[in-house]
């Protein structure tokens, strides 16, 4: 994950014509692609139109592993003292992890497929990184 992040960050350094360009777009793809990795707003609740952002989000693919490396085939105990309302009671949402899992709306047999996104997104982003420095040449400012 961080050599994904370390090889997007590059890229976007790259291709763009300034310092100020670099540092506006660098915060935009980052708040898109948490915005749509699936942990702020689970799969389930993403509005349709929206959902093709998901599948396309490289953040998602992350999100995803790490939640079935996690959670995967786990028991979840919950103590007394764990969660307690207002009325005292005990609260506790989920017994397994793959409640979790499918709660968020995982695909508990990606991480395979998680693996080689990352792994197809992050070649991706050295190629356009190594044309941009080869190729894109910017006036000085």
């Amino acid at each position: 994950i961080s050599v994904h992040c370390t090889v997007l960050g590059h890229c976007i350094a790259a291709v763009s014509p300034s310092l100020e360009v670099g540092n506006a777009i660098g915060p935009g793809i980052a708040s898109w692609f948490s915005s749509f990795a699936g942990f702020y707003l689970p799969a389930p609740y993403i509005p349709n139109v929206y959902i093709w952002v998901m599948w396309l989000n490289p953040f998602r693919y992350c999100f995803e592993a790490l939640a079935l490396i996690q959670f995967k085939d786990a028991t979840i105990y919950c103590e007394d003292s764990t969660i307690v309302n207002a009325t005292g009671q005990t609260i506790c949402y989920w017994s397994s992890g793959n409640q979790v899992i499918e709660e968020y709306g995982l695909l508990d047999w990606g991480y395979p497929l998680d693996q080689f996104v990352l792994f197809a997104y992050t070649i991706s982003f050295a190629i356009v990184t190594l044309l941009g420095l080869k190729f894109l040449r910017f006036a000085e400012t």
